[in-house]
């Protein structure tokens, strides 16, 4: 008798805070952007009868309510915390590492034998036309993410993605004009502790100096000096992308700028939003939860830097001078997902002007605003996951 009404009570409270839940999320008004995972959370779909039919529509309604399910950050952190008691070291995809390392898994059936091939030759067709189009070299760079470089530390058995195969065989099948720039061997160099973002799926700004050494290499440049360079921390808070599946409680990245001694004036220009700047960093974005955006503004269809001084010529170099006697060329083109964003400073002191296109936003005729330009170099610029994604 007893347990039969110890069991009447806890369904009561059971249907009680469900119906609060439930009422709450009715009277919630929806929101449109999270904040704390930096993207748009989905709408209440339109209920059509082609939807409902073929399945979408209760697809589409399932993400809207997750997205806007009351408590949303708070449940994400319980869910969370539950699965770290149970010892699980992927959560949500995303490898739990010592020293509160978060790194993305990327499964190997995520990308099929198909859409790997598929999108090499997409790589393959778009490189050979930017080639035509350029008046000198085109490069390709594809860098290794996180979990290609921390392979060793990843969960015992765990099943990733082999990116360094993906990367040889890019390589095997580049067209033999496109320049390949071996970025990979580069960041071996370094500490991968420092080379990426322990809460962000970016490399930080000393991996992408790694990634510009690189680059100079394949330019046949000596590189360049790290003593040339003024390092400055700008943020020792950023919670990335990776971070915010998760939602733990957990001490802040580092974000820093390279910043060249005998440092030259720039002008911004982003185009399609009519905004000019004299900087590459924007401040604001650092009082934000997407700090990476401190980077060129984050992600524009189309960026152009200009930088006002040329280097001097070889019989007036200074020692001061960070590549005496090397003259800059007239224009690189970039074309790159957002892991460009903090290596395309570097490139302002090789170049007097610098386009910047993520073909993500730009719609426009590339081959022809190429000629339009007459753009002497163009660099293509992914990490491999964003690539393949």
């Amino acid at each position: 008798m007893k347990e039969s009404k110890s069991a009447k009570i806890g369904l009561v409270i059971i249907a009680v805070w469900a119906g609060i839940i439930v009422l709450s999320d009715l009277l919630q008004q929806d929101r449109r952007f999270s904040e704390n995972e930096n993207r748009l959370l989905a709408q209440e779909p339109e209920l059509t009868l082609t939807g409902l039919l073929e399945g979408s529509f209760m697809q589409a309604y399932e993400q809207y309510m997750s997205d806007q399910f009351i408590g949303r950050d708070v449940w994400i952190r319980l869910k969370t915390y539950g699965e770290k008691y149970l010892g699980k070291q992927e959560i949500n995809g995303i490898y739990l590492l010592e020293g509160e390392r978060l790194v993305q898994r990327m499964e190997p059936s995520f990308v099929t034998k198909e859409t790997e091939e598929r999108k090499r030759e997409q790589l393959m067709e778009e490189l050979a036309g930017l080639k035509q189009a350029v008046t000198g070299d085109c490069y390709l760079m594809l860098v290794p993410g996180a979990a290609e470089l921390f392979r060793d530390a990843l969960p015992p058995h765990a099943a990733e993605y082999d990116q360094k195969g993906f990367l040889d065989r890019v390589r095997e099948h580049l067209p033999k004009d496109v320049v390949w720039v071996d970025v990979e061997t580069e960041l071996k160099k370094g500490e991968r502790e420092r080379l990426y973002y322990r809460l962000d799926h970016h490399w930080t700004t000393e991996g992408a100096f790694y990634g510009y050494q690189a680059l100079r290499k394949a330019w046949g440049k000596a590189p360049a000096e790290p003593s040339e360079y003024v390092v400055e921390q700008v943020s020792e808070d950023f919670l990335g992308t990776l971070h915010s599946r998760l939602n733990l409680p957990m001490k802040g990245d580092i974000i820093e700028t390279y910043t060249r001694k005998k440092e030259q004036s720039h002008r911004v220009e982003y185009v399609y939003e009519g905004v000019e700047s004299s900087s590459l960093y924007e401040d604001k974005h650092l009082r934000t939860k997407d700090q990476y955006a401190f980077f060129l503004d984050g992600n524009h269809p189309l960026i152009i830097i200009t930088t006002e001084a040329q280097h001097p010529s070889a019989e007036d170099a200074s020692d001061e001078t960070p590549f005496p006697g090397e003259e800059r060329k007239s224009g690189l083109l970039v074309i790159k997902n957002s892991y460009a964003n903090c290596l395309i400073p570097f490139l302002t002191e090789d170049y007097t002007t610098v386009y910047v296109i993520d073909p993500r936003y730009y719609h426009a005729d590339l081959k022809r605003f190429v000629e339009e330009k007459k753009i002497e170099d163009c660099l293509y610029l992914y990490d491999v996951p964003g690539f393949l994604n």
